[in-house]
C-alpha cells in the first residue's frame, strides 16, 4: 500500500469529517474504494483538468490548494491536513449544479507543501455510497459548512489590520487548526514560505519577510527550520 501500513490508514479514515461516526460498512467502502497516493513536497496531486472528479483525504503531510489570477500570480485558498478532505464536495449535495462558494470553487490545484499520502474516491462512486448511505451527506454538509466558516473567520482577521496584523491574524488561524503545544508555545509543524504566505493574505513576499523580522525582533514567534514556533499565541490576534 505505497508505504502506509493499514492501521494508520484506517485509523485517518475513522477521524476523518468525511467518515465521523460512519458504520463499520462504510469504513469498509471506504478502505476498499480508497486509491491511495503518496507525494513529496512541492509535487501537484491535482490539476484543473482532474480536480473536479475525485473527493481526497489527507493521510500524511500538508497540502495548499491554489488557483491563479489572469496574470498568472499564485493565490493559496487553503491548507489541508491529517484528517482534512478537499475536491468537489459540493457536487455531492447538489448532484452536479454549481452551487459551491467561491473560495471552494476557486481551488484549481493541490499541491503538497511536505511529504506524506492521501487517499481519493472517484466522485461517481461516492454519489452512489450517499444513495446508499444517506447520512454520509451530513458529514458533507458539515465539511463545507466549517469551510465557509473558516474563510469567514480569516476575513475579519484580514480586514482593517497591517500587513503584519494580517500576518499575525493568518498565524494564530494555522495554530488553532495544526499547532502543537510546547508548553506555553505553539508549534506550526510546516513551513509556508514568505510568498506563500504573501499569497494567502494578499500582501507582497518583501511585506512579508519585513512582518516575519518585526514579530521576531517582537519575540512573538521564531523561525526554524521546520516550521514556526509561537511564542506568544495570545498577542497574535491583538496586532492590528
Amino acid at each position: 500500500m505505497s508505504g502506509v501500513h493499514m492501521e494508520p490508514r484506517i485509523w485517518s479514515l475513522r477521524t476523518s469529517a468525511l467518515f465521523e461516526d460512519a458504520t463499520e460498512s462504510v469504513l469498509n467502502w471506504a478502505e476498499d474504494s480508497a486509491r491511495e497516493r503518496r507525494f513529496q513536497r512541492g509535487e501537484v496531486i491535482t490539476v484543473p483538468e482532474s480536480a473536479g472528479r475525485s473527493i481526497c483525504v489527507v493521510l500524511e503531510g500538508q497540502i495548499k490548494l491554489r488557483t491563479f489570477s489572469e496574470s498568472g500570480k499564485e493565490q493559496i485558498i487553503d491548507v489541508a491536513s491529517v484528517g482534512d478532505t478537499f475536491g468537489p464536495l459540493e457536487k455531492i449535495l447538489d448532484n452536479g449544479y454549481r452551487v459551491a462558494s467561491k473560495a471552494s470553487d476557486m481551488a484549481t490545484e493541490a499541491v503538497a507543501l511536505s511529504k506524506g499520502a492521501l487517499v481519493s474516491y472517484n466522485i461517481d462512486e461516492f454519489h452512489r455510497l450517499v444513495e446508499q448511505r444517506p447520512f454520509v451527506i451530513l458529514n458533507v454538509s458539515r465539511i463545507l459548512g466549517l469551510k465557509q466558516r473558516r474563510f469567514e473567520i480569516r476575513l475579519t482577521r484580514l480586514l482593517y489590520r497591517s500587513a503584519t496584523g494580517k500576518l499575525a491574524g493568518l498565524l494564530s488561524e494555522l495554530g488553532e487548526r495544526f499547532g502543537e503545544e510546547d508548553g506555553s508555545h505553539i508549534r506550526l509543524p510546516f513551513r509556508l514560505t514568505h510568498q506563500e504566505m504573501a499569497s494567502i493574505i494578499g500582501a507582497k513576499r518583501e511585506t512579508v519577510s519585513e512582518a516575519m523580522a518585526l514579530l521576531e525582533l517582537e519575540e512573538v514567534i521564531r523561525a526554524e527550520k521546520g516550521g514556526i514556533l509561537v511564542l506568544q499565541p495570545e498577542r497574535l490576534d491583538s496586532i492590528l
